[in-house]
């Protein structure tokens, strides 16, 4: 049985390794460490997983078009200071809300102008721009970003003109919303990223997927895996598969707490049982003899690179 579980941005959380709850630095100090890269992942579910574009399109109601090219959109916060300006972390907005109604219309009309369709996963605060080629230009994956200048992580290629002119275009937008009472949109604008084609799903997947929260990216992969998404505690402990998937994206509201309900109400129930952490680029395999171990790794902060 192999049980993974996936912490997005766990890495990357405020005061690094240290800030963790105790019983979170126990566990993953007396862990195994394993090499990491964003597609490891994806290795360990099924070979190859769809861009977030296409996992997004497939987050949303109705068919999904089996051609063209999908891109995804998030809202970010840029913060300048006296040398650059930093991309400091995603913005929690939801497009669905009364209140977002003029700035969604407004971000809609530019993308009308560049006769670029767009489809709006409100609620989740993102969306996708369905296109009829790639475009010949490079985006950066959105968790490379943060905590980077802008300067370097800018698109690249032939069209990245555009993309850049449609990022300063939506900062703009948002400025001039700004003073709908929400002063956590000062220096926000549209983050291009994870775009890609369909890829056909493989033929038996003999995966569970169980998630803390309906995360619009694990709604879709299961939508593409033909399994279902469920949210259960059970189907964790007592998976169908040879495979178990618990997505557990922390609460952005407070992070830390909830990793400990994560800890208390999911890894704890299993005992003795290994399981696999993976949080954006690392991971860290969890044996039963490991819970045991009276020394733990002192993982570096942030980064939890360790030695």
């Amino acid at each position: 049985m192999l049980r993974l579980v996936h912490v997005p941005g766990l890495e990357r959380l405020p005061g690094g390794f240290n800030a963790l709850p105790n019983q979170w630095q126990r566990l993953l100090g007396r862990a195994q460490p394993l090499a990491s890269d964003p597609d490891w992942l994806a290795r360990q579910l099924a070979g190859a997983l769809p861009t977030e574009g296409m996992r997004t399109a497939l987050a949303l109601p109705g068919d999904v078009e089996q051609d063209g090219w999908w891109l995804r959109f998030d809202p970010v916060v840029m913060q300048p200071d006296l040398t650059a300006v930093w991309i400091a972390h995603r913005l929690t907005i939801d497009f669905e809300h009364p209140q977002q109604a003029a700035l969604k219309t407004e971000l809609q009309a530019m993308f009308d102008a560049e006769g670029l369709g767009c489809r709006w996963l409100g609620s989740a605060g993102c969306g996708v721009l369905r296109l009829e080629q790639p475009p010949a230009v490079a985006f950066t994956p959105l968790v490379d970003v943060f905590g980077q200048r802008l300067d370097e992580v800018l698109p690249s290629g032939d069209e990245a003109g555009r993309w850049q002119r449609l990022m300063t275009e939506s900062q703009m937008i948002f400025q001039q919303f700004r003073a709908l009472d929400a002063p956590d949109q000062r220096g926000a604008g549209l983050w291009f990223w994870g775009g890609g084609g369909w890829i056909a799903p493989p033929a038996s997947a003999g995966l569970t997927i169980v998630a803390t929260r309906p995360d619009p990216e694990f709604v879709g992969l299961a939508r593409w895996l033909d399994t279902r998404l469920d949210d259960t505690p059970e189907a964790w402990l007592k998976p169908a598969a040879d495979r178990v998937l618990l997505h557990a994206p922390p609460d952005p509201r407070d992070p830390i707490a909830s990793l400990d309900a994560l800890y208390h109400d999911w890894l704890q129930p299993l005992g003795a049982r290994s399981m696999v952490i993976v949080g954006d680029r690392l991971a860290w395999r969890v044996r039963p003899w490991d819970r045991l171990r009276f020394w733990q790794r002192q993982l570096s902060n942030p980064g939890f690179g360790g030695d």
